[in-house]
């Protein structure tokens, strides 16, 4: 029992170290404030073409006026930091990093564990950033945060989780930058277009010639997308996003877990493909 223990506890000492050591990396990062800047320009366009909208009109719109400025910050950040955890590992074992570390006290969970927490705590950390700065433009404007959009921004912790753990395990199946972030791009690629792809065909005119071949596609299509409906994070980003429009309160506690559990399956496989391969370029 007592060495359990102690095992336990080297394990989340080694975890933290880990993680403090990636975080810091991201706050040092040039990249990370230049994502800051890209997702505040994108918010302020959108803020400031509400506002011009609402001076030439005339309406007083003080609900709701939020939503795009932080979808455009979320889509962006999150983007940000799957692309960062997708090279993490790779670039560490060509480094030769990776194999250095493991001659120390650390083990697979701990290091998996730890890049994991890292960005999910990277994240948070934006996403406090962003809200004080809304919240200063909010008290000088009057607009207000609506209810949706604070479910939207709550959603996306599990949502944003679930892209890291799959880049994290596609840079814990690869051992290269480069095939990393192709795998990953492609990945993501086959996701989307199988989210979006059998709408984009449903627009067809009846009368073309190709429809009844686009009909066929467009519901193959449809019929593999809802296979993966439960395993895209796209996919439950937009029934998350349709639960909060709804208010349906049990589908947006569903899409949650099941983000959440995702990120959970990810990460274990992570781990034992670490464990299985080894850590050598």
């Amino acid at each position: 029992m007592g060495s359990d223990r102690r095992l336990g506890r080297g394990r989340l000492l080694a975890a933290w170290l880990v993680c403090h050591r990636d975080l810091r990396g991201l706050l040092l990062s040039p990249g990370t404030y230049l994502v800051v800047l890209l997702a505040g320009l994108a918010a302020h366009l959108f803020l400031n073409t509400l506002a011009q909208s609402i001076a030439d009109s005339g309406l007083a719109v003080l609900s709701g006026a939020f939503n795009l400025p932080i979808y455009s910050v979320l889509f962006v950040t999150g983007l940000f930091l799957a692309l960062a955890s997708v090279t993490s590992i790779s670039r560490e074992r060509e480094q030769g990093t990776l194999e250095v570390l493991f001659y120390g006290p650390i083990d697979v969970v701990a290091y998996i564990g730890g890049k994991l927490v890292s960005f999910g705590l990277a994240y948070l950390g934006l996403l406090a950033l962003y809200l004080v700065c809304y919240a200063l433009f909010a008290g000088t404007t009057g607009f207000a945060f609506a209810v949706p959009t604070w479910a939207v921004i709550g959603l996306s912790v599990p949502v944003v989780m679930h892209v890291v753990a799959l880049g994290t395990f596609v840079s814990t199946v690869t051992r290269r930058v480069r095939a990393s972030l192709a795998w990953f791009l492609l990945i993501l690629l086959v996701l989307l277009a199988l989210q979006f792809s059998p709408d984009l065909l449903e627009l067809a005119p009846v009368g073309n010639r190709f429809y009844p071949p686009l009909r066929l596609a467009r519901i193959v299509l449809e019929r593999i997308n809802q296979a993966f409906t439960w395993v895209s994070p796209f996919a439950l980003l937009i029934k998350g996003t349709e639960a909060v429009r709804r208010a349906d309160a049990l589908l947006y506690v569903y899409t949650a877990a099941i983000s959440s559990c995702s990120v959970l399956v990810l990460a274990a496989g992570s781990m034992y493909l670490m464990w299985k391969g080894g850590v050598r370029s």
